[in-house]
């Protein structure tokens, strides 16, 4: 997304982006306590459920389909271009304390 700033990459697991900002106003805060069928894999785009998560959301860089994730965030679309991108993003080197 567009003015998102990526803050953490844990390699294969998550990457994590900020709140956009800039060309979205947000008219009324979600809540994201629903669940959904739309499954954690390759590209899956996420926001953390209930409303004190900050409001970024994570991409997932691999086809772990038993993800983490799966218990504690909802899927709310995916990456349709640019898994390339998420690739590259998913093998940069980062500093341990940083995960």
């Amino acid at each position: 997304y567009e003015y998102g700033t990526i803050w953490r990459i844990i390699k294969d697991y998550r990457i994590d982006v900020g709140t956009v900002s800039g060309k979205f106003i947000a008219r009324e805060f979600p809540n994201w306590d629903d669940s959904n069928s739309l499954p954690h894999k390759l590209g899956s785009v996420s926001v953390q459920k209930g409303n004190e998560s900050g409001y970024g959301f994570v991409i997932q860089p691999s086809e772990n389909q038993n993800s983490p994730l799966q218990s504690t965030n909802v899927v709310v679309g995916e990456v349709v271009e640019g898994l390339d991108t998420v690739a590259k993003l998913n093998d940069t080197p980062v500093v341990t304390s940083s995960k």
